[in-house]
Order: structure tokens, then C-alpha cells, then sequence
């Protein structure tokens, strides 16, 4: 009896002290793996069991330009094509998935058997990622060329003749069977190959309803005949192709001839053929003189054209000529006051408006340039009257200013033949050294602060310099 007992308790020891030490391993491995991630789990094919989750995230941002880069195969209708999951709009988010929060984060956690079941057990998870799939369709459409809309027919005008555009059909993709894909693929359990569906989408206008439109256009329209001025003018066929509006509504595509391409059209080839512009009659006032003789004009009515061009193309006549309305455009009279005076010499002379400060070249009674000057300021005024250009000479220096130098001189004589000259001229901005490289602004251009002479911007200096010659009258008052 005794011995029995010894037997029995000999063997409660043993089952106590087997199951002390399984206990005691169990708590070891169970403390091994305390913060870190237990055994057999798999992020996108990664390994990453027994790591802490900071060393799990770091392995997986090392693998990022490897998923980023990776290629996969896309498939419709047979047809495939390869593309990164860059191209693809996926974006790879290490470190963003709820399996890199450890277990065993409590102290007796690990005594569960729950908790054993999952540490032995084989697990297999996505690499979080976020997908553009505005990008994604954009992508998938451009390497199958599909467009997710369909595109109407219509009818064109290609080198003078009308052609129907076919219509084509639309490919409406859906992408979620794809998303599943890549989301198994990224768990590391998929194929490298994406599935796509599509549904096509048929186009509002047919091809056979544009031909139907294009058929109606080439029986309504003939060509129109016009005359004006005894010249005679057509406007063609595929002028008037040129010239139509297209409306698509509820499967129809509606056309018409616009109102308003027809008139640009009208003053563009034909009124501006015929159009004479009218001149108008210029009259000075002080001293009263014309300027300009006025002559009428001619002008296309265009309203009544427009009119009756568009009743003849949607209504024609057979035959028909249409009369181009024109009417007679009288000239204008413009009273203006004189900025110099006209009529002084018989061709070329210059005339200086001390008043306004203005040059006028004239040429008899017409206007050829002017420019701003600059006159003599008060207490050293600039002679008023007729004078003559004396002579030329490209730099000058002053004899009242030794410090002073004028380019593009014209000395200035009150007769013909050069005499009468009392030091005054016409001449560029002063300079203050002889090499001109310090020169007065032309700020002043404009208001009177010469000396007595009369001065001009640095480009017309060099103009009157070289076109205005020695002799020339110059008027002054």
C-alpha cells in the first residue's frame, strides 16, 4: 500500500515538474518574444517574425523602391501590358499597418492558449499602401489607348469637301476586381497579373446619323451668284461648308448656316474688294488752308446682303444673281488747329511751333514728321522767323559754352547763301565732355530751357542730320 502511494506521488512530481518546465519555457519564449512580432508573419512576402516593429518597419522601407519598381502585368481582352506600381498611382506606406503594434503587451497574456495559437500560426499581410485611382484608370486607359467616353460622329469640311468623322465607342473600365488583385499581390499570395473589365459606351451621335446630316447639307445647299459694280463674285459649295454650326441633341446632330461667320465672311472677301474708303477734308483753321482735299466713299450695305445671301443659301434659287447693295459714303470736314503752318515754301521746310514746342518737316501744304524739341528758355529766347540751314558738322563746341558739345550741329543763317548767322542752330542733346559720355537727359524735351538753340531727342537729331540738307528753310514763329 505504502508503495503504491510513493509510486503515485513519484509520478504527480513528474507530471508536476514536466509541467513546471514546459511552463517555465513557455514563459521564456514568451518573454523572448515580449515587444517584438511572433513568428511566421509575412508582410508582402517580407519575413519579419521575431523583429521588433521598429526593426520590421525599417526592413520594409528598405524593400519600398523594390515594391515601387515592381512590375505587373495588366490584362484586357487578351491584351497585355506591364506597368509599375509608381505608374500605376500605388503609393507603398511602410510602418502604416496595425501589425507592427507587438503582442504580449500583458504580463500573463502569454498563459492564454489563444495566444499560442496565433504565435505558431502562419500569417501573411499587405504592405499598407493608398491608391490614386483617378491615376490608376488614367494609366490603365493610356497603355490599351481606351477612352473612357465615347466620342461622336460628325461631319467636317477636309479640302473643300464634307467627310463624316465615325463615331467611337467608349471602354468604361472598373478597376475594384484590379484593386483585390493588387492587394493579394502585396500580401505576397497573388499572381503578378491584373484582371480588368470594361462595359462599352455608345456614342450619342451614330456614324449614321452624321451621314444622314452630311446627305441633307449636300442636297439643301447650291452655290451663290453675286454681282456689284459690274464684278462678279461666287461663293462656292465648300465656301458654305465653312460656314455651318453643328448641334448635337437627343441623337440628332442639327445643323444650320451661321449668321455670323456668313457676315465675316461677306466683309472679308467681298465688301473689302468693293469698299472705297472715304478721305475726309482737312481744314486748318488759323491761317484758314485745306490740308486735304475730301473725296466720298463707297461701302456694302452688308445687312441687306446678309439678308438676302442667307435666303438664297437655305432657299436657293436657281440661277439667281444677287445685286450687292452698295451706297455712297460722303465725306467728312475736320477743322483743326495748325501745328505749323502749310504753304510757306514749295517743297521740303522745316517748321518750329516755339508754342508747342513741336518740329513739323513739311512738304508744301502735307505733313511728313514731327518731333518735341526743346527751345530757349526765358531771358535767352530762340529768334523767331525764316532761316537757312548754314552748315553741318557732327560735333560741335560751343563758343559762349566752352564746356559744351553738340552733336548733329546745324548752323542756322538768316539768308540763303549762309550769311546772317548769329550762332544758333538745330542739334542734339548737349554733352559735357567732348568724348559725350556724360549727356543731359531728354527730360526736358518738350519745355523751353535751351540757351537759344533748338534742341531734339538723340534719334531725330540723327534723322534731321541726315535727311534735312544745307539750304532747307526752317520757319520759326
Amino acid at each position: 500500500m505504502k508503495s503504491q502511494a510513493r509510486r503515485l506521488l513519484s509520478w504527480v512530481f513528474g507530471i508536476i515538474s514536466v509541467f513546471s518546465l514546459l511552463l517555465a519555457g513557455a514563459g521564456s519564449v514568451a518573454l523572448a518574444y515580449q515587444g517584438k512580432i511572433t513568428p511566421n508573419t509575412v508582410v508582402g512576402g517580407v519575413e519579419v517574425g521575431g523583429l521588433t516593429p521598429e526593426k520590421a518597419i525599417e526592413l520594409i522601407k528598405s524593400q519600398s523602391n523594390t515594391f515601387n519598381s515592381q512590375k505587373v502585368t495588366l490584362k484586357i481582352d487578351g491584351q497585355t501590358k506591364s506597368a509599375s506600381y509608381n505608374e500605376l498611382g500605388v503609393e507603398i506606406r511602410p510602418g502604416d499597418s496595425d501589425i507592427f503594434t507587438a503582442p504580449g503587451s500583458s504580463t500573463f497574456g502569454w498563459l492564454a492558449p489563444a495566444y499560442w495559437r496565433n504565435f505558431f500560426q502562419q500569417k501573411s499581410y499587405p504592405i499598407a499602401y493608398q491608391v490614386n485611382k483617378e491615376k490608376f484608370l488614367k494609366a490603365v486607359e493610356s497603355k490599351f489607348h481606351l477612352r473612357n467616353t465615347a466620342k461622336n460622329a460628325s461631319v467636317k469640311t477636309v479640302n473643300g469637301h464634307l467627310v463624316v468623322i465615325p463615331a467611337i465607342s467608349g471602354k468604361q473600365v472598373h478597376i475594384d476586381p484590379a484593386l483585390t488583385g493588387i492587394n493579394q499581390q502585396l500580401t505576397g499570395i497573388g499572381t503578378e497579373e491584373l484582371t480588368f473589365t470594361y462595359e462599352e459606351t455608345a456614342a450619342e451621335i451614330s456614324t449614321a446619323t452624321a451621314t444622314q446630316t452630311k446627305t441633307e447639307i449636300t442636297k439643301s445647299l447650291q452655290p451663290v451668284s453675286l454681282v456689284g459694280d459690274g464684278r462678279y463674285f461666287t461663293i462656292s459649295l465648300a465656301d458654305e461648308y465653312e460656314l455651318i454650326d453643328y448641334s448635337p441633341a437627343k441623337g440628332q446632330l442639327h445643323w444650320q448656316v451661321s449668321e455670323e461667320k456668313l457676315r465675316s465672311y461677306l466683309n472679308e472677301r467681298i465688301a473689302f474688294q468693293l469698299n472705297i474708303p472715304m478721305v475726309q477734308k482737312i481744314i486748318q483753321r488759323t491761317p484758314k488752308a485745306v490740308l486735304q482735299q475730301g473725296r466720298d466713299g463707297r461701302a456694302v450695305v452688308i445687312p441687306t446682303l446678309l439678308a438676302s445671301v442667307y435666303q438664297n443659301i437655305t432657299e436657293p434659287t436657281p440661277g439667281g444673281i444677287i445685286e450687292i447693295p452698295l451706297q455712297t459714303v460722303t465725306f467728312t470736314e475736320l477743322l483743326v488747329e495748325a501745328d505749323y503752318i502749310p504753304g510757306l515754301f514749295e517743297g521740303i521746310y522745316v517748321d518750329i511751333n516755339l508754342a508747342k514746342q513741336k518740329m513739323t518737316i513739311v512738304d508744301g501744304k502735307k505733313a511728313l514728321r514731327s518731333f518735341i524739341i526743346s527751345s530757349g528758355q526765358a531771358g535767352l529766347p530762340t529768334p523767331k522767323g525764316v532761316f537757312y540751314i548754314k552748315n553741318k558738322i557732327s560735333l560741335a563746341q560751343s563758343r559762349l559754352y566752352p564746356g559744351i558739345w553738340m552733336r548733329y550741329w546745324n548752323a542756322l543763317a538768316k539768308n540763303p547763301d549762309g550769311s546772317g548767322y548769329e550762332g544758333y542752330g538745330i542739334h542734339d542733346l548737349p554733352c559735357f565732355n567732348s568724348s559725350c559720355t556724360l549727356i543731359e537727359g531728354a527730360a526736358h524735351l518738350g519745355s523751353p530751357v535751351s540757351h537759344g538753340c533748338v534742341r531734339l531727342g538723340h534719334e531725330n537729331a540723327i534723322w534731321f542730320y541726315a535727311n534735312i540738307p544745307i539750304k532747307t528753310p526752317v520757319n520759326i514763329h
